[in-house]
């Protein structure tokens, strides 16, 4: 069976998160998915493994709902199931902030498709900056990205305002993150900076590695993933990386790569 990983959100009203997670877990009971689903005001956010068969089936259960918005999805390869279990779950908002939805902006970045994306920042005025955590952005990033420094998601805000306070509102600002979920939110809070050129990599880093060949890619290094995988390579086969505890270390059977030059 070809495992792959459905990596996506939907941002749209959701009146009763409660009754559509319990709607949802019984439609796709005995379906072979495993992975999460996060259900929230805002929308779904979900990673989930299957056979083709059985994401084609989620996908057509999510159509059926006929919920307005876009579905943003990624599928990428997997050897084998890279979770334990499927499990939906309820939460307040879809990536966890900090930040009191009244204090938001309505509107979100511009979405950019890889090529498109890729053209922007290759120009010099704009800045690029990775909204992922530190030890992600470890593991691989763009070229030329800023790197916030954070250990979570949560911290971002602290970063905007103390870095980005005083720059000027017309600067282009790229965003980049892993399946896109972080940067609608870190989009909202530049817009409400005052920022009017931002724009965020449609589908994230997942789907720039899926659509621009390796030798095109500003992208170096691995992608981490939250799953069983922990990171894929440019070319999206198995990374080099393996979990331990709660550390990230080269996994045993690939070599680590030479300690670069000072």
């Amino acid at each position: 069976m070809h495992i792959k990983v459905d990596s996506g959100y939907l941002l749209t009203p959701v009146a009763h998160p409660n009754i559509l997670c319990e709607q949802l877990a019984e439609d796709l009971q005995g379906h072979d998915l495993l992975g999460t689903l996060i259900v929230a005001p805002e929308g779904l956010n979900w990673s989930l493994s299957g056979a083709s068969e059985a994401l084609e089936y989620f996908s057509q259960s999510v159509r059926t709902l006929n919920l307005p918005g876009i579905v943003r999805s990624t599928r990428t390869p997997a050897s084998s199931p890279p979770f334990a279990k499927l499990k939906l779950r309820v939460r307040a908002e879809l990536v966890t902030s900090g930040v009191e939805f009244a204090h938001l902006s309505s509107k979100s970045a511009t979405h950019l498709a890889p090529e498109d994306f890729n053209a922007l920042i290759k120009r010099p005025e704009t800045r690029l900056i990775d909204v992922r955590n530190q030890y992600e952005i470890e593991l691989g990033t763009f070229q030329g990205a800023e790197n916030p420094s954070i250990e979570n998601f949560t911290e971002f805000q602290d970063y905007v305002e103390r870095t980005l306070k005083d720059a000027d509102k017309s600067t282009s600002i790229a965003l980049c993150c892993t399946g896109g979920i972080r940067c609608e939110r870190a989009s909202q809070l530049l817009i409400n900076q005052g920022f009017t050129e931002v724009y965020q990599l449609d589908g994230g880093i997942l789907a720039y590695l899926a659509q621009i060949p390796a030798e095109r890619q500003a992208f170096t290094g691995e992608c981490f993933v939250f799953d069983g995988r922990v990171s894929l390579t440019q070319e999206l086969g198995a990374g080099s990386y393996s979990l331990n505890g709660s550390e990230i270390a080269f996994a045993a059977s690939v070599p680590a790569p030479p300690t670069p030059a000072a």
